[in-house]
């Protein structure tokens, strides 16, 4: 079974307006019980936390170190209603891009095995997740690159750890001025994927990016075997 993108969804807001301060992200069309969602979240507000999420979405990894701010969540999809609330501590301009996945290539039980989440703020083109140490072969990967701009921004996929990468998503939105890349893959090679790394088409430092690995169906072999590169038979 292919890993299969289902169409992302958007909420992108240039203002929370006021109290509660919060955002509606709706379902992607199709999401079935086993599927796998994540949650991309970007926010443009000094000091503005995220201060509500929604039952069931788990924190894979974020940054908030500045004024432009990302984080990122999942959840196995299991009777979801049509969408989630996200609240946060203030007025913030916000973007929400949900994605989700279909099931069989991974392991709904224990999805997760690495997540990059590192900050790459030089002033070039460039929107990198660091290296990830990925346990099995055949594990789908996922990458995520954001950015904030107030002028068009468009990316080209990473050709890291191969061109396999298939680009699900790339889309700016001039509400939060928030641009977002989405790419997929499954990799038929394990350990260290390398850098992966967006190219966008200007310079900017006011970015930054994830990559996840999942757990293939089945499971990683167990460490004290992979440790040694085989699996005894």
């Amino acid at each position: 079974m292919a890993f299969t993108p289902r169409t992302e969804t958007y909420a992108d807001l240039a203002s929370l307006v006021e109290a509660p301060w919060d955002i509606y992200s709706t379902k992607p069309t199709g999401t079935a019980d086993g599927d796998i969602l994540f949650a991309l979240i970007q926010w443009y507000g000094s000091s503005v936390t995220i201060d509500s999420v929604p039952s069931g979405w788990s924190l894979l990894g974020s940054y908030t170190a500045n004024t432009d701010r990302y984080a990122l969540y999942y959840k196995i999809a299991s009777s979801e209603p049509d969408g989630w609330n996200w609240s946060f501590s203030g007025n913030s301009k916000v973007r929400v891009v949900c994605s989700c996945y279909t099931s069989g290539d991974f392991n709904a039980s224990d999805p997760i095995d690495v997540v990059s989440n590192t900050a790459y703020r030089t002033s070039d083109t460039a929107c990198i997740a660091a290296s990830m140490a990925v346990a099995a072969a055949n594990s789908p990967l996922v990458f995520w690159a954001g950015r904030y701009s107030t002028v068009a921004v468009t990316f080209t996929k990473p050709s890291v750890p191969t061109t396999d990468w298939v680009e699900d998503d790339d889309y700016w939105n001039t509400a939060p001025d928030f641009a977002t890349e989405i790419c997929s893959m499954i990799w038929s090679g394990s350990g260290a994927t390398g850098a992966m790394s967006a190219t966008m088409s200007s310079a900017q430092t006011v970015k930054h990016a994830f990559a996840v690995a999942l757990n293939p169906a089945g499971g990683p072999p167990p460490a004290a075997i992979r440790s040694f590169g085989y699996i005894m038979g």
